[in-house]
């Protein structure tokens, strides 16, 4: 049985191939990467991949948050992460339970309608829910609309400088951030 191709033929493409070195008459033995993304190569002599390689720098032409990025996305195999102990469901459609064990005590309820009087959020996420004067956890864009109306109303500019307002910009901005992480999921 046949494991190759009979179209591809290792031996007479190597033989083949020459150093992409200019002037250079060498066996192409050795591939080195034409660009970051590393689906491209040069094929050089022991020599100039030597040189080549040298000379080369992965990280050429990107400034440093790009590489503190990069270097970041390396340090899990390149997946997106998540912040440990944020789950949607968690928050979305934690329901009150009596587990005995008091796991769940802590979780302030949001009064309101019957809808959502069974409905228990975390304690950081119901302060921020407070603040923001919402009952219940709505999507991202109401949220942002909510958002913006509160900025317009408390913004220190608009109120002349005052402390109050000030503080209160603040925390509506601090609970913002905080419901909108419950939305990057």
């Amino acid at each position: 049985m046949k494991t190759r191709s009979k179209y591809f033929n290792p031996q007479t493409e190597d033989a083949s191939r020459k150093c992409d070195h200019p002037g250079c008459n060498e066996k192409g033995e050795y591939r080195a990467p034409k660009n970051r993304r590393l689906n491209e190569y040069y094929w050089f002599c022991l020599k100039h991949v030597r040189e080549y390689n040298k000379n080369w720098n992965y990280y050429s032409g990107m400034n440093e948050f790009d590489i503190e990025d990069e270097i970041q996305k390396d340090t899990v195999w390149q997946r997106k992460t998540r912040r440990f102990g944020i789950n949607p469901a968690y928050y979305k459609a934690y329901i009150d339970l009596n587990d005995g064990y008091g796991f769940f005590d802590g979780a302030e309820k949001i009064k309101g309608d019957s809808k959502s009087s069974n409905i228990s959020y975390a304690p950081d996420v119901a302060k921020a829910m407070k603040i923001m004067g919402m009952r219940k956890l709505t999507t991202i864009d109401k949220l942002k609309k909510r958002y913006k109306d509160l900025v317009k109303k408390y913004h220190p500019d608009v109120n002349g400088g005052d402390k109050e307002s000030e503080e209160k910009f603040k925390k509506i901005g601090e609970a913002y951030r905080t419901l909108l992480k419950i939305y990057e999921l």
